[in-house]
């Protein structure tokens, strides 16, 4: 957390932590988290400078744990959906980031997150933000 925190203060965006209580995953908790901070950082990137909404947390479903990251920025456009985990691809941030992203992000958390025995996916709205959601098996 402490990671991005000062980054959050500066663009005055508000975190929201949802997370079940009691959730017991047996998993590796460093590779998460490294999925968590990325699209954490990611969902920065795309927001206004005030007004700024992060909401992260878990929940169960059945026998996997779905975390999510939603963000009220800028949104993706919907024919840049499907590419959107391939290595290097960029949703035209020129508008926006203030450091220059290696294009990694995303490629990187899929890799960790199929890595783990878990799946990847994300939902966008134009204008609206994005929601970025990864299961992991309860028990991998």
């Amino acid at each position: 957390h402490n990671d991005y925190v000062q980054l959050m203060k500066e663009k005055q965006i508000k975190i929201i932590n949802y997370t079940e209580e009691n959730l017991i995953l047996w998993s590796d908790k460093n590779r998460i988290r490294q999925v968590i901070d990325n699209l954490v950082l990611n969902s920065a990137d795309f927001m206004p400078n005030k007004d700024g909404e992060i909401a992260m947390g878990a929940v169960r479903v059945d026998d996997r744990i779905v975390f999510h990251v939603k963000d009220n920025g800028i949104g993706i456009p919907k024919d840049q959906l499907d590419k959107i985990f391939v290595k290097f691809y960029q949703v035209d941030t020129s508008h926006t980031r203030k450091h220059p992203g290696t294009g990694l992000g995303l490629a990187v958390c899929k890799g960790v997150v199929e890595g783990l025995g878990g799946k990847i996916w994300i939902e966008s709205e134009l204008g609206k933000g994005t929601s970025v959601y990864f299961s992991i098996p309860k028990n991998e």
